[in-house]
């Protein structure tokens, strides 16, 4: 470990933040607010648990509520520790269930052989419970599916709660009764009808109603072999309770806990912490939190959940953090305004960084319009100043707000990146795509083909389309025949080739969806048409290619399942979504903020991040505070012990959104600007919030948006389209593409593909532009699992439960049903073959260890990983690393590269970088001895072939040089221009082609 590092960050430390670093053993809460450098902390005390070797890295278990909060702490102590790092456990509660689940597969029958259900999934089960059930309030006659939503939104909190359906019924139940109750002993001549008794019987029904959904809902999952994120952390915190030995295992591999933001849990992720810590008076659990950011409480995530732990270990340390090094004093002073007083032992913060202090101003503009522009006037004039454009965030309280500020900012040629969810069907090029494929399922229907040929990437003559319809009609036949058949009307077209050739393509992409699936049809509409070139030639080509990646689930949801009842492939995939369409599905918008680009977020979202200027916009009354109650929202029933599952009083409400406005009023650095309208769309006056209200003048400049009407003339100008949109940098972006990479790492899948073909790499590996997955692949991986299955226990498994592994995980591969049957059989034959070799092996009883993920960093910073199947420990401390083969075997000299087999030696190459790998990790209590290649298909005179490979360091020390020399290419992007592989039909090549520069 590079002790002198960790030495010069802790000096950096103030007094509170050090006694959170050195409080090594024992429960530890540590409070800290916003800008008090708390990912500093949690990663000095990891690598300070190490220093002392109070426990190994891979004991240590780190759980953030994000992703990108994983990635960065990682990234973070890596910079600290070097490659030990990268072996302690950083998730997210999802990420950390979800390597439960993998390691632990026969603990979790009810989602071995399931696969993870996709949106619409979700929504059509649904729709099935409520065609099917018996409800009172939930199916309106008129409107069936009128509370789907808000079914699906109570559902899912009460299972992030970890209540199950039968505890629900119960409650409402118990409450309908404790009504009626009251009904009986209320005087004669009570109004039932229009009472508040009957008003409380309504919403007991109502979740009486919900809870049966539940019910129904959960059985039809299991019919449909499909589980959700929330199914992850409830089966776990259910396995751990019924499981003793597996609970014991976890307890035992994890030995000092970490929680980051816990004020954000749930009642089901804590019950999963009080497992792992269970048994032990005062465990090494040590969380970091601050209840004035718990914004999370529509996801189940209280207050009571994070003091939960003050009551549950009162002899826990209590440290409070309150030096902030991020806002300037009015700043924080503004946000101490918004403070609820809880149990929580606060401190007001003190700004101790180097910001110029100045007032946060509160400006008032005439109406919506002159808001808007006075907003993009400011940010124009922060911009003349010299602040990056990514230290601008526009923050909002809701979804809808996004693309309208994004669209304003676009008109007045301002670049932004625009991080909040969107209606999915709203984009452009979903709605392109979309287009596309309604042409495919009815190519005969003009009222479809005619929008299909109409599109701009097809290159077809918008008046030769009109003329070919009216030549169509007035012959009585169609529009698709009339341009099949166009050389007698080729006199009559201004260019009759595009025609000819955009309904050649649709004629392929009907062909490929009626012979090979919803997900190689889909890839073919993107490709064939020109929509995937054209959208990777954009700006901002990875978040609009992101979008593509949920249709993709949605086609292999199809490919799976969809088919059963005999609808065609591409009616099947229509079908689901127009009921994600009709549902208003959202989807996220860029991960994360790009250089050169105004941020646009919710204040949700904003939540860990820091600008030098924030605008909180539309800032009034009954938005931000105030708000009126959804009409359609079920409010959920309070249920002992479960303190995060009722909605609230109105008290509690307000509190929530002070919460969430102290939360993006905290983001800002230097500048706090918080805009409000005086009138609303209809004319009619609105106040703003009431957290703007009796601010004094030394604290906050009461101001009026002040525009010329040359402003507001321009502004309209823009809007009608004389406007230039903005220029950035897109995948040609180095710096964005360094950023990829250092979050992707290189695998040798990563380093193959880019020797096969740099654009191959690039596209589907860096970029992870959606691809359908073949059947092959899902029979392979399908054989891996149940390999993993048949190791990962001692003693193992009978061969029928190693089989049945198998045939569960097949049941809802994405394979038509004929040729899914064949493969089930065909692996029936060849595991069984193999599970009778196997016992005779004398690697049958060795120790192992089971996909074995394992991650290092390259001198020149380059990020490595590589997951093994399988390492044989032996008694000499050495380990044999083990790769399944499914497909063809492959002979010694293939792999060696003795042969023209061109991808023998891709084998050979892995097993070098697993080398590689094993020899990077510190204090390993193993070392790579040798590898081993097994050909899972391969059996020849009743003996599977294998393959021992011995690799030396020399190859080790070639391979990191390559690996080194490939990503300085891909950071530097050296091949942009003029690279094309040898294959002369590569598809990745010619799709770079087809891009514009």
């Amino acid at each position: 470990m590079q002790d002198a590092k960790f030495l010069t960050e802790y000096k950096k430390l103030n007094p509170d933040q050090k006694a959170a670093v050195d409080a090594i053993f024992g429960p530890v809460m540590v409070f800290a607010g916003p800008g008090t450098g708390k990912t500093r902390v949690l990663t000095l005390r990891i690598a300070n648990i190490i220093r002392t070797e109070a426990a190994k890295p891979d004991e240590i278990l780190a759980i953030t509520f994000t992703e990108a909060g994983a990635f960065t702490m990682r990234r973070r102590l890596m910079d600290l520790i070097g490659a030990e790092g990268a072996r302690v456990n950083i998730h997210t509660f999802h990420g950390f269930c979800n390597r439960v689940l993998q390691e632990f597969p026969l603990s979790f029958p009810h989602i071995v052989g399931s696969v993870a259900a996709t949106e619409g999934d979700s929504i059509s089960l649904l729709r099935k419970v409520l065609d099917e059930g018996e409800f009172l309030v939930i199916r309106p006659r008129k409107s069936p599916y009128y509370y789907l939503s808000a079914v699906k939104s109570a559902i899912d909190a009460l299972r992030r709660q970890g209540v199950r359906s039968a505890q629900y019924k119960k409650v409402a139940e118990e409450e309908i009764s404790k009504i009626n109750r009251e009904v009986a002993n209320a005087s004669a001549d009570l109004d039932e009808e229009h009472s508040s008794v009957a008003r409380k019987l309504i919403s007991a029904q109502k979740n009486l109603d919900v809870a049966m959904a539940y019910e129904m809902y959960e059985q039809k999952k299991k019919e449909a072999g499909v589980y959700d994120y929330a199914d992850m952390i409830l089966e776990v915190g259910e396995a751990m309770v019924a499981d003793k030995n597996l609970s014991a295992e976890l307890r035992e591999r994890f030995q000092f806990i970490l929680v980051d933001e816990h004020q954000d849990t749930n009642d089901a992720q804590n019950k999963i912490l009080d497992l792992l810590v269970s048994g032990v008076d005062d465990p090494n659990l040590f969380v970091v939190g601050d209840s004035m950011q718990a914004i999370y409480r529509f996801q189940g995530a209280s207050v009571e959940n994070f003091l939960h732990l003050k009551h549950r270990y009162p002899r826990a340390q209590i440290i409070s953090i309150s030096d902030n090094y991020r806002s300037h004093q009015n700043i924080l002073d503004y946000a101490e305004r918004l403070v609820i007083r809880d149990e929580v032992p606060r401190t007001p913060l003190v700004a101790k960084g180097e910001v110029e202090k100045r007032p946060v101003r509160v400006v008032r503009a005439k109406d919506i319009q002159d808001e808007k522009i006075w907003v993009v006037a400011e940010i124009k004039k922060f911009l003349q100043q010299g602040i990056p454009a990514e230290e601008i965030a526009l923050l909002y309280r809701t979804n809808e707000e996004g693309r309208e500020w994004s669209q304003v900012l676009n008109y007045s040629g301002i670049a932004n990146s625009l991080e909040s969810s969107t209606e999915l069907f709203a984009d452009t090029d979903v709605a392109r795509l979309k287009r596309i494929l309604l042409a495919v399922e009815e190519p005969l229907n003009d009222g479809r083909l005619f929008p299909y040929l109409l599109q701009d990437f097809l290159n077809c003559e918008p008046l030769d389309v009109f003329v070919g319809l009216g030549l169509a009609q007035k012959e009585g036949r169609s529009l698709w025949r009339a341009i099949v058949n166009y050389s007698s009307l080729q006199k009559s077209f201004l260019r009759p080739e595009p025609l000819s050739r955009a309904v050649n393509i649709l004629s392929q992409v009907i062909t490929t969806f009626e012979s090979d699936g919803a997900q190689a049809g889909l890839q073919a509409a993107m490709t064939k048409t020109g929509l995937l070139p054209l959208v990777l030639s954009r700006e901002d080509a990875l978040e609009r290619a992101e979008k593509f990646s949920f249709l993709f689930d949605e086609a292999a949801a199809v490919d799976a399942v969809g088919t059963k009842l005999g609808a065609r492939p591409i009616t099947a995939l229509l079908q689901r979504l127009e009921i994600l369409e009709e549902h208003k599905t959202l989807r996220g918008g860029t991960r994360s903020g790009r250089a050169g680009r105004v941020r646009l977020m919710t204040s949700h979202g904003s939540k860990g991040q820091e600008f030098r200027v924030v605008f909180i916009v539309n800032a009034r009354e009954g938005h931000w505070s105030g708000k009126r109650a959804n009409p359609v929202k079920i409010d959920l029933l309070p249920v002992p012990g479960f303190p995060g599952v009722a909605a609230g009083e109105e008290a509690q409400k307000i509190e929530d959104e002070k919460r969430l406005f102290y939360v993006a009023a905290t983001r800002a650095k230097e500048h706090l600007i918080m805009t409000y309208a005086a009138v609303n769309e209809d004319g009619n006056e609105q106040a703003p919030t009431q957290f703007l209200l009796d601010l004094p003048d030394n604290l906050a400049a009461q101001e009026e948006a002040v525009l010329s009407e040359q402003e507001r003339q321009e502004f309209q100008t823009v809007r009608l389209g004389g406007h230039t949109m903005p220029k950035t940098s897109g995948l040609g972006d180095t710096q964005y593409i360094s950023e990829l990479l250092d979050q992707r790492g290189i695998s040798p899948t990563h380093l193959n593909s880019f020797l096969d073909c740099k654009w191959k790499y690039f596209f589907v590996n860096l970029l992870c532009v959606p691809q359908p997955v073949e059947p092959h692949l899902q029979f392979g991986t399908a054989i891996h699992f149940a390999l993993q299955s048949l190791y990962k226990h001692e003693p193992r498994i009978s061969k029928s439960a190693f089989v049945e592994v198998f045939v569960k995980k097949m049941e809802n591969a994405a394979i038509s049903s004929s040729r899914k049957k064949d493969y089930v059989e065909y692996g029936k034959k060849i595991l069984s073959a193999y599970y009778e070799q196997a016992k005779q092996s004398p690697f049958w009883k060795l120790p192992v260890l089971v996909e074995k993920g394992l991650e290092a960093i390259l001198p020149d910073g380059t990020k490595i990983t590589g997951k093994l199947d399988k390492v044989e420990l032996l008694p000499s401390g050495g380990g044999i690393v083990v790769d399944y083969k499914t497909g063809k075997p492959k002979t010694l000299n293939a792999i060696l590269g003795k042969t023209k087999d061109e991808s023998g030696p891709n084998i050979y190459r892995q097993v070098v970088f697993y080398k590689l790998l094993a020899d990077l990790q510190k204090n390993s209590s193993w070392y790579f001895e040798s590898g081993r290649v097994e050909f899972i298909e391969s059996l020849k005179g009743n003996k599977f072939i294998a393959h021992k490979l011995e690799i030396n360091s020399q190859e080790t020390k070639e391979l990191e040089e390559q690996i080194m020399d490939m990503a300085r290419q891909v950071r530097e992007l050296s091949f942009w221009n003029d690279y094309r592989c040898e294959d002369k039909k590569c598809e990745y090549c010619a799709l770079r082609s087809a891009m514009a520069n």
